[in-house]
């Protein structure tokens, strides 16, 4: 029988202290290391690229429990398609809506800066702010930029990181380097999750969104929502949100799909 167990080191990285959060199995053939997982530290923020939200979404409950930090996602997905990425009993969290729910949280870049610089004023742990794309979308990118830069300064000095998973493909080069100058990128490594049979037991029947908030939800779920099981090397073949659609973005995929041979003419 195996036993899991958790340990967290530090390690030394210039001047930054980073904590490490190590997996270890228990076997009657001795201790075995799984996994080493860092831990972004407190009085931070941090960008995360990703082109598949499940990858992220995995390194997220994987450096959780190893950790045993406090966590709390912000995100524009609806807690029943949450719930497909990770363990809602594990977080504290709140969907980015309008919409009359007990977890909702109107999604204002006011209300949203409120929310997280008072849960710094307690406690400690990460805050996964899911919704970078999404703000931009409805309130521009300066001050969804702005946005992120205040929160910088609130968070320093706190017990809690900041973490801000984005998809690179959405915005154009320019944009990415100026998130990155406000919120440095923290590195992500783990092996993919296993997503077979992950909608076994959500409905196949699809509602056509009646509302503006039901019409982003559906593209964001189109995205994320395995119909079929992806190859890792394939998730750029799948659809861009149209909120997130422009020229630059279309000619990017393009050469993405080139470099994969694919005859891209009639585009």
């Amino acid at each position: 029988m195996t036993n899991m167990c958790t340990s967290i080191t530090r390690t030394d990285c210039g001047n930054l202290l980073t904590p490490e959060a190590s997996i270890t199995a228990l076997s009657d053939s001795g201790v075995v290391t799984m996994q080493v997982l860092s831990v972004p530290a407190p009085s931070r923020i941090h960008s995360i690229q990703t082109e598949d939200p499940r990858r992220s979404y995995f390194w997220l409950q994987q450096m959780m429990r190893a950790s045993g930090t406090n966590v709390i996602v912000l995100t524009r997905l609806s807690p029943q398609r949450l719930e497909q990425l990770i363990r809602l009993e594990d977080i504290e969290h709140r969907w980015l809506s309008e919409k009359d729910d007990p977890t909702s949280l109107e999604p204002t870049l006011e209300r949203l800066h409120q929310f997280i610089v008072d849960s710094f004023a307690s406690g400690g742990g990460h805050i996964w702010l899911d919704a970078v794309e999404y703000l931009i979308s409805m309130h521009g990118f300066d001050a969804t930029l702005n946005f992120i830069r205040s929160l910088a300064d609130a968070v320093a000095g706190s017990e809690w990181a900041v973490l801000l998973p984005f998809s690179p493909s959405a915005l154009d080069s320019t944009q990415i380097a100026q998130i990155r100058r406000e919120a440095p990128v923290f590195e992500t490594t783990t092996p993919p999750p296993d997503t077979t049979g992950i909608e076994e037991d959500v409905s196949e029947a699809v509602t056509a969104p009646d509302t503006a908030d039901d019409a982003q939800e559906a593209e964001i779920d189109g995205i994320i929502t395995p119909g079929v099981e992806v190859e890792p090397g394939l998730v750029l073949l799948s659809r861009i949100p149209e909120v997130s659609l422009s020229r630059a973005v279309l000619q990017r995929r393009m050469e993405q799909w080139k470099a994969m041979e694919f005859d891209v003419s009639d585009l």
